[in-house]
């Protein structure tokens, strides 16, 4: 699978500091059922995106893309934990 690191796209400022907001709850998501909730924040937030045309479909698929590279990350480092 393709992975996207959301920090290094360019979007406009509002987008953004969404993105940001969402992707941090994200990382500090403190168990499996928490990092599936704010996945689907995320994921309704890119569909809302998408929906309104408001990005180009590129990066579209690049937010959906980081946000699932996010959660798994998250759900990894939620595996390790004792």
């Amino acid at each position: 699978m393709m992975k996207a690191d959301l920090r290094s796209l360019t979007m406009p400022v509002g987008i953004r500091n969404q993105v940001f907001r969402l992707l941090a709850a994200i990382e500090v998501a403190e168990s499996v059922q928490a990092v599936r909730m704010a996945v689907n924040r995320a994921e309704g937030f890119v569909l809302g995106l998408e929906t309104a045309e408001a990005l180009k479909r590129d990066m579209i698929e690049a937010m959906y893309v980081g946000f699932e590279t996010a959660s798994e990350a998250r759900m990894e480092t939620l595996r390790t934990l004792p």
